[in-house]
């Protein structure tokens, strides 16, 4: 029986393998579904021996082969692409065989699980198929998963035990910092990089009005949710679209004006949602106790424990983050909340400054050459503007799979143009 059911379990994972590896909106859409059901019951978890495992773990567990089986489809050349991607991977792969070797897998498996987000959008997700109905697609459902995560966020304040910015434990929903913000700051980010996206399908695709509503409804999401850092991220990327494309600046002005007049009419309205609103945005304005720990955490990441060997390719996988933190009075292990003081930790200098070319490759290509970006639907400077909105997000948190997966397929897709690859995936299905 046992071994029936093992051969049943092989069956079916493969074929999901072999899906997933065929079909890249299948695996998209996995992604955002799983990771919208994440923000919205919290990441409940079954114990695999001593490893905690959620759906998006067993997902990632089928993106990771299947993403191999992609690149297996890739026309393989020494490109700027191939060795951004090759050298991160296989620094990524040393920091791991360096943790095994040094820790048990139970260790190296939850630390690494923090790191997973960057290793698949480089594996699977720079893979996108060069096709522009496909890009498409991917941009609606980016646009849906946003409106869905409005949503959560609406029934998290109506008082339904989902969402809130850890997420919901045991049924009861769960506050952090003392400020309820209905929906975690990655969901927030994801809201604000759909507004770049659907601002610019309005501005230069056909659309309907339902488009304008919704984009209203963005703006005013990353308004009321409260995270300084998505705030700072429309700020950057508004400022950006005004040297890029003004007329998504223009637009956004516009819808921005529309819902601050909207939202003055209903404060003065109710005052008792007035006085605790304005409150809360005063509070989260104003408030520096979260900044002054993360930089405190930042600056203590760097141990007096370095060598040559760890600053270069970083500390093996499993070691920790342990660190001394004031508020605690003690020392905490936990992870610095940037990305590349993180990234260094685990991968060192050269891994650091892999990533961060990468990240930054599909801004320099679109300047040097504006018209490179040809598959990018809506429009190039779209794309452009969501990577500089990943980039703001990084500095106070790590990436997460759907956001930095924009990146890597903002790559994948510039590559088309920059290299010469437009038949990179000819085995592949759509």
């Amino acid at each position: 029986m046992i071994l029936l059911l093992a051969v049943l379990a092989g069956t079916v994972y493969v074929s999901l393998v072999w899906l997933l590896a065929r079909n890249f909106m299948v695996a998209w859409i996995c992604v955002l579904v799983g990771t919208c059901l994440n923000f919205a019951f919290g990441t409940d978890a079954i114990l695999l021996g001593k490893i905690h495992i959620n759906p998006l773990d067993l997902l990632y567990f089928c993106l990771l082969p299947a993403g191999i089986i992609r690149l297996r489809f890739q026309e393989l050349k020494l490109s700027t692409l191939n060795v951004l991607v090759g050298g991160y991977l296989f620094l990524f792969g040393l920091s791991a065989v360096r943790g095994l070797a040094a820790f048990d897998i139970t260790t190296v498996g939850t630390e690494g699980r923090g790191l997973i987000g960057e290793v698949l959008a480089l594996i699977y997700f720079t893979t996108i198929p060069h096709d522009r109905k496909i890009v498409k697609k991917v941009v609606i459902a980016q646009i849906v998963f946003s409106a869905a995560l409005v949503l959560i966020a609406c029934l998290h304040y109506a008082g339904f035990p989902i969402g809130g910015t850890v997420g919901v434990t045991n049924g009861q929903q769960v506050i952090e910092g003392g400020i309820d913000r209905g929906v975690p700051a990655g969901a927030a980010a994801s809201i604000e990089l759909s507004m770049l996206f659907a601002a610019s399908w309005v501005v230069y695709r056909n659309h309907s009005r339902w488009l304008h509503w919704l984009i209203g409804v963005f703006v005013a999401a990353v308004v009321v949710l409260q995270h300084r850092t998505v705030w700072v991220m429309f700020v950057v990327t508004l400022a950006a679209a005004f040297l890029i494309d003004a007329r998504i600046t223009r637009y956004l002005w516009k819808i921005g004006g529309a819902v601050a007049i909207l939202a003055c009419i209903v404060l003065f309205s109710f005052i008792g949602l007035r006085t605790q609103l304005v409150g809360e945005l005063q509070d989260s304005a104003t408030n520096t106790n979260t900044l002054q720990w993360r930089i405190e955490g930042w600056e203590r990441s760097f141990s007096d424990d370095q060598s040559p060997l760890t600053v270069l390719i970083g500390f093996p996988i499993g070691s920790g983050y342990l660190r001394l933190d004031s508020a605690a009075s003690g020392y905490i292990d936990a992870q610095p909340h940037n990305e590349i003081v993180n990234q260094y930790l685990r991968v060192g200098v050269f891994g650091t400054i892999l990533l961060i070319l990468f990240t930054v490759r599909p801004i320099y290509i679109y300047f040097r050459e504006p018209d490179s970006g040809s598959l990018l639907y809506p429009t190039p400077a779209s794309w452009v503007l969501v990577t500089i909105g990943v980039i703001v997000f990084g500095f106070p948190y790590s990436y997460s799979l759907e956001i930095f997966a924009l990146v890597a397929m903002a790559n994948g897709l510039i590559d088309a143009a920059d290299e010469g690859a437009l038949n990179r995936s000819r085995s592949l299905q759509p």
